[in-house]
């Protein structure tokens, strides 16, 4: 789902406004309705994908913890990017300075190829209420 938001053309030949398309979120999944509908395709019950899933995220962070990435074939794959504040030498760049800045993830190729088939739609705007005077 989309909708459409104006941007300003001062380059081109023909200056003015255009539209860009700007992705709108349809709402949040829950973990409850996502273990649902692994419960309806598997043999799993839904307690336990819960239980896998709550044993996924230790397993990553704790893989990312001790320097790792995290692959998965088929979705992607986790990493951290570091930071630190800049240092006058590189023996004052010590560990209690290093942080972790984000927590990256890198789609593979299959999971980029799928959603290159979205069908998308525009949201539907809300017409404003008709000024009264």
């Amino acid at each position: 789902m989309y909708t459409t938001k104006p941007i300003a053309d001062n380059i081109s030949e023909n200056p003015g406004t255009r539209y860009m398309a700007v992705g709108v979120s349809r709402g949040v999944r829950s973990l409850r309705e996502i273990c649902k509908q692994i419960e309806q395709r598997t043999s799993l019950s839904s307690a336990d994908v819960v239980a896998a899933v709550v044993s996924f995220k230790q397993v990553v962070e704790s893989e990312l913890l001790n320097g790792y990435s995290v692959a998965l074939d088929d979705l992607g794959i986790f990493s951290t990017s570091l930071t630190s504040e800049p240092m006058e030498t590189e023996a004052a760049c010590t560990p209690s300075k290093v942080r972790v800045s984000k927590i990256r993830f890198r789609p593979s190729m299959e999971l980029k190829q799928a959603l290159r088939k979205a069908e998308f739609e525009r949201r539907k705007t809300k017409k404003k209420p008709a000024a009264i005077g």
